[in-house]
């Protein structure tokens, strides 16, 4: 017996509709009730110094590393007090693509704040203006990154393509900057299309993305004489150290003094490993390898021969993984080493 096309159209949108319950509702709701993250709600401690964020949640690999990146840093002598860690939690998507990896880090992961731009520049701007100043500041951001929107717009193919991305340039001037992804809202994740709309509807852009215009804004108000560390893991993150190009050669970090910089990439070259089922980015990984051991107090370290073992491993792993262009990592510093005349005295805020 052949059943009527109106009943197999009827029973086959029934199994969709099934499917869509059983694959995506249930587990939504079950997600969104019994989350296994949690974040710290207490205030930021007056003697943080060191600065750990993993900005996106879409592989558990940030997060990853900014956790371990914790344990080496208490592990030199750095107390609980001393390092702020801030995470973005997965959408459920993001979640089942790297459940297992999620699920053992989430209980580690309490202990740290969101990630938002607003959050991380409200606590560093606490920290900068206290009565006591900081002896430095490190900084360790790892993220996905993109490129300033108008190198989208130079390879595009089809006109059709070119005007859609100027379309979306002038609508967001903020895309035509070098990016780490930030995915939050104050103290709830967020998607880019939110960060978006909320730049649209008239939010300072400067509280929604990390760039390195406003970044260096952030450390030029708040942490002008202290020394800085910042150690960026991300695509195309060399382009917040210099990009060679007149129309963004003077947004880079370099004139900020004094100032220590370490990124995963050239400014048009991605880094690796930034897919689910990988524990970590090769640059961070390995970046968290070679630092075991060195990690004391910034101002003393090396960071030259730190920065030259961690390409050295990077180019070694790229090779062996076949992964092509190469990422290029970038180091730059005009922190005085010892026997150089000394970085400026840092003075109390009055």
């Amino acid at each position: 017996m052949i059943a009527h096309p109106t009943i197999r159209n009827a029973y086959h949108l029934l199994t969709i509709l099934i499917s869509f319950v059983v694959l995506i509702v249930i587990p939504s709701t079950l997600f969104a009730l019994e989350s296994p993250f949690s974040f710290r709600t207490a205030p930021i401690y007056a003697q943080t110094k060191i600065f750990l964020v993993a900005g996106s949640g879409q592989t558990a690999n940030f997060a990853q590393e900014v956790l371990e990146q914790k344990r080496i840093w208490m592990r030199a002598g750095f107390s609980e007090e001393e390092i702020a860690c801030y995470y973005a939690t997965p959408n459920v998507r993001e979640f089942r693509r790297d459940q297992e990896q999620f699920v053992r880090i989430a209980p580690l992961l309490s202990q740290c704040y969101p990630a938002s731009v607003s959050l991380i520049r409200r606590h560093m701007q606490l920290i900068g203006r206290g009565h006591e100043r900081p002896p430095f500041l490190y900084l360790y951001v790892t993220s996905h990154g993109e490129r300033p929107l108008s190198y989208r717009v130079a390879k595009t193919r089809t006109d059709r393509m070119e005007r859609k991305l100027l379309e979306e340039k002038s609508r967001y001037p903020v895309l035509n900057q070098y990016l780490l992804r930030i995915d939050g809202l104050e103290d709830h994740p967020a998607s880019f299309e939110d960060l978006l709309s909320a730049y649209r509807a008239g939010e300072d852009p400067e509280e929604l993305f990390m760039t390195p215009i406003y970044l260096r804004n952030l450390l030029e108000m708040s942490f002008k004489d202290v020394p800085k560390f910042l150690v960026l893991q991300g695509c195309y993150s060399g382009g917040f150290v210099e990009d060679p190009s007149q129309a963004f050669g003077d947004q880079g970090l370099k004139n900020l003094s004094p100032i220590t910089l370490l990124t995963a990439a050239r400014h048009d070259r991605a880094s690796f490993g930034c897919e689910p089922g990988v524990v970590s980015t090769y640059f961070g990984g390995i970046y968290n390898e070679v630092l075991e051991g060195r990690g004391d107090d910034p101002r003393r370290m090396d960071w030259k021969a730190l920065f030259e073992r961690v390409k050295e491993k990077v180019k070694e792993k790229e090779i062996e993984e076949e992964r092509r262009p190469p990422s290029e990592p970038t180091f730059y510093s005009n922190f005085p080493r010892e026997g150089e005349a000394p970085a400026p005295e840092i003075q109390p805020n009055l």
